[in-house]
């Protein structure tokens, strides 16, 4: 199941690393909470979740990236 994670990751900064938001939000569910940190309030969907991404555009440049799995079940996974 692990595997299964760590392939929706790489295709999740792929698209990101690509600034491909439809890319992007084709890896999340339509009942998504996605957390850009844990302190936050999470966005529970897809128009929350571009308004956030839409400053990255500016900020982000030569985005590279490493993450690791830290926890997860059937449904949900924890990475950071």
């Amino acid at each position: 199941m692990k595997e299964k994670y760590d392939i929706w990751t790489k295709n999740f900064m792929e698209s990101w690393k690509q600034l491909d938001w439809r890319r992007t939000l084709e890896t999340l569910s339509k009942d998504v909470k996605y957390y850009e940190n844990p302190i936050d309030e999470p966005c529970k969907n897809f128009e929350e979740i571009v308004n956030l991404w839409n400053v990255v555009e500016e900020n982000q440049k030569d985005i590279n990236y490493k993450y690791e799995i830290i926890s997860f079940d059937e449904n949900v996974c924890i990475i950071n």
